[in-house]
């Protein structure tokens, strides 16, 4: 896990709709049978697949939340510490 990941929380703080996982998976709602915010990722039920991960970071909400924290920093120390705690999220992704 991540430094933003931990700061970010997406698991205890999104409020994840199934109005917005059917977007991102393109797909209409009533395929959906249940969403389930896991530690890191989030499963979806599907009808038609049987399960589905999805990544916090695909959401909306994720996207909402580091503008919340761009817009929070008071000084630019704050604003430089949340930009490197970006690039190292960023870099963990394209390693893995």
């Amino acid at each position: 896990m991540t430094p933003l990941f931990r700061r970010l929380q997406p698991a205890q703080k999104f409020r994840i709709t199934l109005t917005s996982i059917a977007q991102l998976l393109k797909i209409p709602k009533h395929q959906i049978v249940r969403v389930e915010s896991w530690a890191y990722v989030v499963f979806v039920h599907r009808r038609d697949k049987g399960g589905q991960f999805v990544s916090y970071r695909k959401l909306q909400q994720w996207f909402n939340a580091i503008a919340y924290q761009i817009q929070n920093c008071t000084t630019c120390q704050q604003l430089r510490q949340l930009w490197f705690a970006i690039e190292r999220d960023s870099e963990a992704l394209t390693s893995a």
